[in-house]
C-alpha cells in the first residue's frame, strides 16, 4: 500500500515520527503566537482609527474655524449659559417668569412682593 509519509529508518530503537510530530509543534506553536499577536494588532489598529475618526469629527464640529458661532467651543458664551426657575413656597409657579443670560450673576435671589396689583 502507498503512504504519502515520509519515514527514516535505519534509527534502531527511536521513534522518528514521535520526535517530526514534536519539532512541528514546537514551530506550529510558533507560528499561532505570532498569528495572535498579529490579529490583535489588526483590531487595535482599527480602535485607534475609530477613536481618531471620532475626535476629528468632534474637532471639526465644535472646534473648526468654519464652524458656526452657535456650536463653537471656543466662544465664551458657549460655557456661559444660565438657567433661572421661580419657585413660590417651594413649589413652581407658572405666573411669575425669570430669564437668565450670559451677563446674570450665579447665585439665589429674593423677591418680596408688598403689594398685589387689582383690578378697579
Amino acid at each position: 500500500m502507498f503512504s504519502t509519509r515520509t519515514r527514516i529508518t535505519g534509527m534502531s530503537g527511536f521513534d522518528t515520527q514521535s520526535m517530526v510530530n514534536s519539532l512541528m509543534q514546537a514551530e506550529s506553536y510558533k507560528y499561532d503566537r505570532l498569528l495572535k499577536k498579529a490579529t490583535y494588532t489588526t483590531y487595535q489598529q482599527a480602535s485607534y482609527r475609530s477613536a481618531a475618526t471620532v475626535m476629528k469629527g468632534f474637532q471639526d464640529k465644535f472646534l473648526g474655524v468654519g464652524t458656526s458661532l452657535a456650536n463653537s467651543l471656543r466662544m465664551p458664551s458657549a460655557f456661559n449659559t444660565g438657567k433661572a426657575t421661580v419657585t413660590v413656597g417651594g413649589v413652581a409657579n407658572n405666573g411669575i417668569s425669570a430669564t437668565a443670560t450670559t451677563a446674570s450673576e450665579a447665585g439665589s435671589y429674593k423677591l418680596t412682593v408688598k403689594q398685589i396689583a387689582r383690578k378697579d
